[in-house]
């Protein structure tokens, strides 16, 4: 757990998730209660769990994701002869 001082909290964005890990964390050690919302959550607990988890989030490796995308488009795509439009021509006219 970071200790944040008073001019680096003022120098985050106050609608940043980690401003409000900062922010929840610099008010417990001073004894007081936490007191900042995020997107639209008034609760200062259930703001801090939704930026908790947001933070969480960017932590974790997107890399097998993006392997599942990668698969997906770069599979091989099933490949049709195609028909010259001589050959299509003839076709229609024997039929």
């Amino acid at each position: 757990m970071q200790t944040y001082t008073n001019n680096e909290l003022h120098q985050m964005n106050p609608r940043s998730p980690e401003y409000v890990v900062a922010h929840f964390e610099r008010q417990r050690k001073k004894g007081r209660n936490p007191s900042v919302s995020f997107r639209g959550i008034k609760n200062a607990f259930e703001a801090l769990k939704e930026a908790r988890k947001i933070l969480d989030d960017r932590k974790k490796p997107i890399v097998q994701a993006f392997r599942m995308v990668a698969n997906e488009v770069t599979a091989p795509m099933p490949v049709r002869p195609q028909m010259s439009m001589v050959r299509k021509r003839l076709l229609q006219l024997t039929m």
